[in-house]
């Protein structure tokens, strides 16, 4: 996430950053690539599957959240209880998180995000819902929650998203030379050209911004 100038510049972008990566590729993830997850929370997901979790999920997200958002939530809801120890109960409260990020209720979404992170414990998608919760609270202002979050993320394959997170972090505090070093650790764990790009202006508006604090101090 870039730095911002205003809070609704800020919102405007975690709404499109979930649109973008939303829960569809979690699915996909998921559905396609069983060991992703481990063997025995697929084996378990295979077995609801196969008593309805996979219809029920669908007809969940065939749902309008804006034209019958209590039916939404109480499907969703009923998910999470039913198939809590599985994938889907997971996807379930990631789409209503999602959802909830597009009516600009973060609170709801934090709620949502929380109960996802805490029931997929032990499984390499615990990491990826941690980074999705760190950013709504992050939204929200509560720093040091973020960081708490992003710092109990561990696995080494979220190594470059969780130090471009904490160089989010660092901005928001206002400690820019902390941001720069999160990013500059980002950009050398990310093998993507474009993700290395971006943060090297992210690095160079933070290099500007500290040159310009230190040169608009007066002198003793």
């Amino acid at each position: 996430m870039d730095v911002y100038n205003t809070e609704e510049e800020q919102l405007k972008a975690i709404k499109e950053w979930w649109s973008e990566n939303g829960t569809s590729i979690i699915v996909g993830i998921i559905i396609g690539i069983g060991g992703f997850l481990g063997y025995n929370w697929w084996k378990d997901s295979q077995t609801e599957l196969k008593q309805g979790a996979s219809v029920a999920y669908e007809l969940f997200t065939d749902i309008d959240f804006k034209a019958n958002k209590d039916e939404f939530v109480s499907a969703g809801e009923a998910i999470k209880q039913e198939y809590a120890d599985t994938a889907y109960g997971a996807l379930a409260a990631l789409h209503l998180a999602k959802q909830f990020i597009q009516a600009d209720d973060l609170a709801s979404a934090q709620t949502q995000l929380e109960w996802a992170v805490k029931n997929t414990e032990g499984t390499e998608m615990q990491p990826l819902v941690s980074t999705r919760l760190a950013r709504v609270l992050l939204e929200q202002g509560k720093v040091d929650a973020a960081l708490a979050t992003v710092n109990a993320i561990k696995a080494a394959s979220f190594e470059g998203m969780k130090q471009r997170l904490l160089g989010d972090i660092y901005a928001k505090q206002g400690n820019k030379v902390a941001a720069q070093e999160a990013y500059t650790k980002a950009k050398e764990a990310s093998e993507s050209f474009a993700v290395k790009n971006e943060l090297d202006m992210m690095i160079d508006d933070l290099a500007v911004a500290t040159e310009t604090t230190t040169t608009s101090e007066p002198t003793p």
